[in-house]
């Protein structure tokens, strides 16, 4: 099974990061109807993503939240606790 990366953008300004094993287009139209300040941002898929394991997708994931700074996006927590960090070379 493979695994996609994808950010929600509002204008230019990246606001969530997720991953998915499904179309990103499904998951897109799933936040759409969520009721939450998700709905209203620009999807698209990280390039080079789409065939990446569960885990390769997770370390992508956070490292794109550090990137933007958890406090700056609408995800809630990180994709991988702090203290696993060095172990997967994330900074």
């Amino acid at each position: 099974m493979t695994y996609s990366v994808y950010v929600g953008k509002e204008g230019n300004v990246v606001k969530y990061v997720g991953i998915t094993k499904r179309d990103v287009s499904k998951r897109v139209k799933e936040h759409m109807k969520s009721g939450t300040e998700r709905a209203k941002l620009k999807y698209s898929k990280l390039e080079g993503t789409g065939h990446l394991s569960h885990t390769q997708a997770r370390i992508r994931e956070q490292i794109e939240i550090n990137k933007y700074g958890l406090n700056n996006l609408y995800n809630k927590i990180n994709s991988i606790s702090p203290s696993y960090w060095d172990k997967y070379g994330i900074k």
